[in-house]
C-alpha cells in the first residue's frame, strides 16, 4: 500500500462514501466551515485526562502551552481559522463543582475563552468550536452527544491540517482516517516538547495503545 493512499480507489471511494453522515448533517458540517479551509486541533486536556495515568510521557495537558507550541511549529499559520475539538462542558463542570479547586482546569477554560475571543497568532487566526452547539435547534437536537461528535469528527477529518494526540483514541481514529484518505503529510501530533509531524512506518498507522 502506498503511503496514505488506497490501492483500490474504487473500493476506497465506496467505503468513504458509506461512512459519510446523512446529507442534512453534512450540510451542518459544511456550514460551520468549508472543507480544507481551516486547521483542526484536538485539545485533549479535559479533567478526566488530567487523572488518566497511562502514557504520561506523551501528554501535554496545559492548553496555553499547546497553543504556544502551535504558534512555534507554524510561524506562518497554514490557515486563518482553527477548529478546537474539546469537551467544554467537562471543563465548565469541573470548574463549577470541584471544591478543591482544579487550577489547571480553570487555566484551560480561560485559555480557551481567550482564544475564542481574541484568536491566536496575534489575532491572525480565528478560533472556533463546534460539536453539540452546531446541532442545537436542528432535527438532531435530541441527540446532541452523537450528532455533535459526528460534526466534530468530520470537521477534523476534513481539515487542511490536523493536530492531535496519541493518548486519545479519537485523535488516533482521525489521523488514521486522514492517512487512508491521502492526507498523511498534514497530520501532526503535540507532545510535551513540541509539535511534530505524525508519521507512521510502512505498515501504516498503528492502533490506539494508550
Amino acid at each position: 500500500m502506498g503511503k496514505g493512499r488506497y490501492v483500490n480507489y474504487t473500493i476506497g471511494a465506496t467505503i468513504v462514501k458509506a461512512l459519510q453522515p446523512v446529507e442534512k448533517l453534512q450540510q451542518i458540517i459544511t456550514s460551520v466551515a468549508a472543507p480544507f479551509s481551516y486547521m483542526a486541533l484536538h485539545a485533549r486536556v479535559e479533567p478526566d485526562m488530567q487523572h488518566h495515568a497511562v502514557c504520561r510521557d506523551e501528554k501535554e495537558r496545559n492548553l496555553t502551552k499547546i497553543f504556544g507550541m502551535l504558534e512555534t511549529a507554524f510561524p506562518e499559520p497554514p490557515s486563518s481559522q482553527l477548529f478546537v475539538a474539546i469537551a467544554r462542558k467537562l471543563l465548565v463542570s469541573e470548574v463549577q463543582t470541584n471544591r478543591d479547586g482544579n487550577l489547571l482546569a480553570v487555566e484551560n477554560l480561560l485559555a480557551l475563552d481567550y482564544a475564542l475571543e481574541n484568536g491566536l497568532w496575534n489575532g491572525r487566526v480565528k478560533v472556533f468550536e463546534s460539536g453539540t452547539v452546531s446541532v442545537k435547534g436542528t432535527e438532531f437536537d435530541p441527540y446532541p452527544a452523537i450528532a455533535g461528535s459526528l460534526v466534530g469528527y468530520h470537521l477534523a477529518v476534513n481539515a487542511k491540517v490536523f493536530i492531535g494526540t496519541e493518548v486519545s483514541s479519537w485523535s488516533v481514529d482521525v489521523a488514521r482516517t486522514r492517512y487512508y484518505q491521502g492526507m498523511a503529510e498534514s497530520n501532526y501530533i503535540y507532545l510535551p516538547k513540541g509539535v511534530n509531524q505524525w508519521t507512521f512506518d510502512g505498515m501504516g498507522p498503528p492502533p490506539f495503545r494508550c
